[in-house]
């Protein structure tokens, strides 16, 4: 809304040109076309920020499931094959999130990730002179929050991966039945995939944190020069 109320009379609000100017400059009007240029903006982008809430909800329940799993094998008391039960369940549930996110949606969301925080952050590092101390508060906000969603995500899809590891050394080592070790140990280890080959690691959020400072650099250097 304030953006419109900046730059009524830019390209982008081409159709204004077709609206009488006494109708178009009155208040009514202008609050009217304000309005809806804010619910256009709000439907372009909710799709966009439901699918990330889907992802980073799947990461944190899985993370917090696959933990709980691997902090209660020693505590198990059921018969071994239930607990391999739940890790395959999980593992079925997460193949179908991988079936979903993980060919389109997650390159998609980490390469529009990078071109906005390389955006954001050279609006932080290098303001023009055009810009607002809003435009600047705004992208320096946005920017942290996206940063801060990232970090989670790479970070427990790394950690999903890794206390999945943790649940077949143990098991191959706490059941007594060999067919119980065998079933555990042969087990996949459970991950999030990017694309059909990538998957999230450890160091996935320095990688990621790393590609956004180099385009970063390259970004500055390009406009600088």
């Amino acid at each position: 809304m304030m953006q419109y109320l900046q730059n009524r009379y830019s390209l982008r609000f081409w159709p204004s040109k077709f609206v009488n100017r006494t109708l178009y400059d009155s208040p009514i009007f202008i609050t009217l076309f304000a309005i809806t240029d804010l619910i256009y903006s709000y439907i372009v982008v909710f799709p966009a920020i439901l699918i990330v809430l889907l992802i980073l909800s799947y990461v944190a329940f899985a993370q917090i499931w696959i933990k709980w799993l691997r902090d209660n094998i020693d505590k198990w008391k059921s018969p071994p094959w239930k607990y391999i039960r739940l890790y395959k369940e999980q593992q079925v549930i997460n193949h179908l999130a991988n079936a979903v996110f993980s060919d389109k949606m997650v390159p998609y969301m980490l390469f529009a990730g990078i071109t906005v925080f390389v955006v954001g952050f050279s609006t932080v590092v290098r303001p023009q002179e055009s810009s607002s101390i809003v435009v600047i508060l705004n992208a320096a906000l946005s920017v942290s929050i996206l940063f801060c969603a990232y970090q989670f995500l790479l970070e427990s899809g790394g950690r999903i991966v890794h206390f999945s590891a943790d649940i077949k050394a143990i098991g191959s080592i706490k059941f007594k039945c060999a067919v119980d070790r065998l079933g555990i140990k042969g087990c996949r280890e459970i991950r999030m995939y990017i694309g059909s080959t990538m998957y999230f690691k450890s160091t996935s959020f320095a990688s990621f944190a790393q590609t956004v400072l180099d385009r970063l650099v390259d970004f500055l250097l390009v406009t600088w020069t």
